[in-house]
């Protein structure tokens, strides 16, 4: 039984930043009327944090599968 059901199993995984690595993915350079002294600054904007994702995917067909037989007839040279 295990055979058969390992055909239909699958488990996959994912992994994003898995170092942890702190990067930006933009940045701007503009005016910051936040500041005491009004500058111009960089502003960024912050890569992904760590993340990781898993799953189970079962199948309950088999992906071979043969044609339907109304496929078959059609093709049968006997019909007009």
């Amino acid at each position: 039984m295990l055979p058969s059901l390992i055909k239909h199993l699958e488990i996959w995984g994912r992994v994003d930043n898995a170092t942890n690595a702190h990067y930006a993915t933009a940045g701007a350079l503009n005016w910051n009327g936040f500041s005491d002294s009004i500058s111009v600054q960089r502003f960024v904007a912050a890569g992904a944090p760590i993340a990781g994702w898993g799953g189970v995917k079962v199948r309950f067909r088999s992906r071979a599968r043969s044609p339907s037989p109304r496929a078959q007839s059609s093709a049968s040279p006997d019909r007009p």
